[in-house]
């Protein structure tokens, strides 16, 4: 049986257990998922569980591997927009600036570099 759960996520009964379909999918095709680890769904849709679209992430990687809104991690401060958001429980402060697409544009540059292919996604 298969059933799409109140989450988004796909799930499955196999042998009287319920079990998670894309960490089904990651163990068939690559084998046990490593301790501490998570399967996350690179296009962030939790109903495409190809494994192509499923790779390993720490729960920090999960997480920021989300949909990035045009005010993620910007404030506006009377006339100008600050770009500050938290790295491995540091605050990191990136600037302030005139415009909210300079900001957005500077803020998307720091995202990259520090997180890498878990950057996140922009908001369609």
């Amino acid at each position: 049986m298969v059933w799409v759960d109140d989450k988004g996520y796909t799930k499955l009964r196999l042998d009287g257990k319920v079990v998670f379909y894309h960490r089904y999918v990651w163990e068939r095709t690559y084998g046990k998922i490593p301790e501490g680890m998570m399967v996350d769904h690179i296009d962030g849709n939790m109903r495409d569980n190809h494994w192509s679209n499923l790779r390993l992430a720490t729960r920090a990687e999960n997480g920021r591997n989300r949909v990035i809104k045009p005010m993620t991690n910007i404030r506006q401060r009377k006339n100008k927009y600050e770009v500050r958001f938290r790295y491995e429980g540091k605050e990191v402060w990136v600037g302030l600036f005139d415009t909210v697409e300079e900001a957005q544009k500077v803020r998307d540059i720091k995202r990259l570099e520090l997180y890498g292919e878990f950057n996140g996604r922009r908001e369609e």
